[in-house]
């Protein structure tokens, strides 16, 4: 099966559910504490995202480890040191610890929402925007326009996110 076709399916799948603000948050078997998968839960929540894919994206940014260090990229999240202080600041974050579990998580998340934001601006249909989103959350909002355009919406990030995603989704809750 088609990678879009399959993000088309999850997706729409998603979308179907009915979200209930009582509901206990879904706790996954991932190396995280149930305080840190709640929070990551309410983060999620707030910003209309997937929690399983909020997971999805730590563990393929940084294996879940809040101390990772990659040049330029940091935590659990991997922020980019040109946009966390950016993150932090329209977050309200003073004292912004990039290796600090929750506010790496919440200004991932937010960073989420915003390349989301960002590219259903600019008409991309609802598949195309989760393609768009990763891309852009990997590479940088610049580096995902030279990308897509080079190669379109298909990436080995993606897949990873998604296979991750899937997995989670599939039963491998505590």
């Amino acid at each position: 099966m088609n990678i879009i076709l399959l993000m088309m399916l999850l997706l729409f799948a998603e979308l179907a559910q009915p979200q209930s603000a009582m509901a206990e948050p879904v706790l996954y078997d991932v190396l995280l504490s149930e305080a840190q998968q709640q929070f990551v839960v309410k983060q999620a929540e707030k910003y209309n995202l997937s929690p399983s894919l909020c997971f999805a994206v730590m563990a393929v940014e940084s294996g879940f480890d809040v101390t990772a260090n990659n040049s330029s990229s940091h935590g659990i999240m991997q922020l980019n040191s040109n946009t966390y202080p950016a993150l932090a600041q329209a977050l309200g974050i003073a004292d912004f610890d990039v290796y600090d579990f929750y506010d790496n998580v919440q200004a991932g998340i937010y960073k989420l929402s915003l390349e989301r934001d960002y590219w259903q601006e600019q008409g991309y249909s609802d598949e195309e925007v989760f393609c768009a989103m990763l891309i852009s959350y990997n590479r940088g909002r610049a580096g995902a326009r030279h990308y897509i355009e080079q190669n379109g919406l298909e990436a080995e990030y993606i897949n990873k996110v998604l296979a991750y995603k899937t997995k989670l989704e599939e039963g491998s809750r505590l």
